[in-house]
């Protein structure tokens, strides 16, 4: 309890302040579609600025000095990956961001959500009040075979950055010939797990991938991918790179840690996922590669359904261990049937001895196996090793633990408070009550396709007890104002993805959604309960990579537009809105960008 006080005390002094924006009217035309719209005005404390949205770097973006332009994706020799017509592969998918204090020095580290994955070190410099980018390029990852979807991320204390591989096609479940789920991956075949196959063999340029023997070769295992990969740059600026392995693997979004340097809270994409907690055998202060602890998986039982819900919530330990062992494991070239056994469900029941789960959009039948059985783990104890940390959700699922969630997005933390929010992107799936093939039906809320964020209360050794709805979306009906052009209100949240709390009692909410004519930043008042709409998007566009911080005394919040003018807008009736002029854009406009919302402060 007493460390929360001293933390407490810091926070209050820390963001004493508190900080306003007036709102940004709904885009009431076709210019306005196009382009980024941002409140004019903030005031923190006594000082007034005024807004605007400056680009810093976009996707295609050739900067002097820099090897390739902006975004383009790499093999493992770092030689760019190339098109059928022989252009470089540049993805436009620009997600998360972390500015790193390299030796006075500013550099900003990108996701590109894309396939294989990728990261951008970009050095900034504040240059006559303008935040400009110097030089870019591309992160090494070939030292831990590469990376993959990195979605959302977060900065340590130690001055590192954490991004998520959001593992979206690598379920071992399709990788072996012994699971009844198995996929032979053809040319051709564009299902998921095929498409990251195929991906990593072109970053490997590995032609060995044995898919009768799960999928394994010397280079590649679907067991390598789907953890939380740690960045650090040197005094010169030179990157290294960690893939922690005790984690666990699913479809992480990010990793956040706590105050106390040791727990880390991970959210898992996509329908029918788990909640994890990391927690450190000892307090981390700097980068390493051989992280040890304890993973834990989330049970809830539900209090209410009002809204999105209330939970109270436990702790299922997974299991405990090291980088390095689970890196021997997966060394190993190990399959889904040396943990488990795996079979169909016969009308939604499952033979003796076995478990039915329900994990990643599937319910089926699941037994432990005991390392005899395996013959490649040296005992029961190495067996249950792998099961926590290699399969996690599944592992999770089997003990009873809550994997229900539905679209789990951004993570972050209000030191001032000391509560964690969760953005769910939509509350829909397995979240709904009495679903078809739930295990557990821990979670039985009504559906709403416009999502939720969330409060997690945390106790003084900062676990989460209780998750309680925060904010929620409303879904129109046919006959409701803004039906024609909107699914969700347009007065309140829909689809929220990336959320950071930017301290001054202020938690910024960006939407991910086509239920809004454009995506939408929000401001949300912690103290008052008060929901500001501070910025539009260009329609189609996702709003990644916030963060606030300074560069020279200069104030300023990132945001990044990913894949602008790709996702069609639905209204309430189920029709496409825009299209056309979604289509009418040029190539240059549909690229991703890096910006930054300026404070230039204007009662000095």
């Amino acid at each position: 309890m007493k460390n929360i006080l001293i933390i407490n005390l810091l926070a209050s002094v820390l963001f004493a302040n508190e900080l306003h924006f007036n709102s940004i009217s709904l885009p009431h035309n076709d210019a306005q579609l196009l382009k980024v719209r941002l409140a004019s005005k903030a005031v923190i404390g006594d000082r007034k600025y005024a807004l605007s949205y400056k680009e810093l770097i976009s996707t295609s973006t050739k900067i002097k000095g820099s090897p390739y332009p902006f975004g383009t994706l790499v093999d493992k020799d770092m030689n760019p990956l190339l098109n059928k017509d022989g252009s470089m592969k540049i993805s436009i998918s620009v997600d998360s961001n972390s500015l790193l204090d390299v030796d006075g020095e500013k550099h900003l580290i990108t996701h590109l959500e894309s396939l294989p994955g990728a990261l951008y070190q970009t050095r900034l410099a504040n240059k006559d009040g303008k935040l400009i980018a110097v030089e870019t390029r591309p992160i090494d990852f070939s030292s831990v075979g590469g990376t993959l979807i990195n979605c959302a991320g977060s900065k340590t204390p130690w001055n590192t950055h954490l991004a998520g591989e959001e593992d979206y096609g690598l379920n071992s479940r399709y990788a072996d010939t012994a699971s009844p789920f198995y996929l032979e991956c053809e040319k051709g075949n564009t299902d998921a797990f095929c498409a990251y196959v195929e991906g990593m063999k072109a970053y490997l340029e590995d032609s060995k991938i044995d898919k009768k023997n799960g999928y394994n070769s010397d280079l590649f295992s679907p067991y390598n991918y789907g953890y939380i990969v740690e960045v650090a740059l040197d005094k010169k600026g030179k990157s290294s790179v960690a893939k922690h392995y005790v984690t666990g693997k699913y479809t992480p979004e990010l990793a956040l840690v706590m105050p106390d340097h040791k727990t880390f809270y991970m959210s898992d994409d996509g329908d029918g996922k788990g909640f994890y907690k990391f927690v450190s055998d000892e307090r981390i202060d700097a980068f390493k590669k051989n992280w040890t602890g304890s993973l834990y998986i989330a049970k809830v039982k539900q209090v209410h359904n009002k809204d999105a819900g209330s939970f109270d919530i436990s702790w299922i330990k997974l299991a405990e261990g090291s980088d390095k062992k689970i890196k021997k494991l997966i060394n190993k070239h190990i399959k889904v049937s040396d943990i488990f056994e795996l079979k169909k469900t016969e009308n939604g029941t499952c033979a003796s001895g076995f478990t039915n789960i329900y994990e990643d959009k599937q319910s089926y039948c699941l037994r432990l196996k005991k390392a005899k059985e395996s013959k490649v783990f040296k005992d029961d104890k190495e067996l249950q090793m792998a099961a926590g940390f290699l399969e996690s959700r599944k592992y999770g699922a089997y003990l009873g633990a809550t994997t229900e969630f539905n679209k789990e997005e951004g993570l972050t933390y209000n030191a001032q408070n000391n509560v964690l929010y969760l953005a769910m992107s939509s509350i829909k799936g397995a979240m709904l009550k009495k679903e078809k093939g739930h295990y557990t039906d821990d979670v039985r809320l009504e559906k709403n396709i416009c999502g939720a964020v969330y409060a997690l209360s945390l106790d003084e050794n900062f676990s989460a007890t209780k998750m309680t709805s925060l904010l929620i979306g409303k879904v129109l009906s046919t006959f409701d104002t803004y039906s024609n052009t909107y699914t969700c209100s347009p007065e309140r949240i829909s689809n929220p993805d990336n959320i950071a709390y930017i301290g001054d009692n202020t938690l910024l909410i960006g939407e991910d959604t086509s239920l809004h004519l454009s995506n939408m930043l929000w401001a949300y008042n912690t103290q008052k309960k008060s929901l500001t709409r501070i910025a539009t998007m260009p329609i189609g566009t996702e709003i990644t990579g916030l963060f606030r911080s300074k560069i020279n005394n200069k104030e300023f919040i990132l945001l990044n537009l990913q894949h602008p003018f790709a996702d069609v807008p639905i209204n309430a009736k189920g029709q496409k809105i825009k299209e056309s002029l979604m289509q009418s854009v040029s190539q240059e406009q549909k690229n991703g960008l890096v910006g930054y919302i300026d404070f230039t402060q204007i009662n000095k």
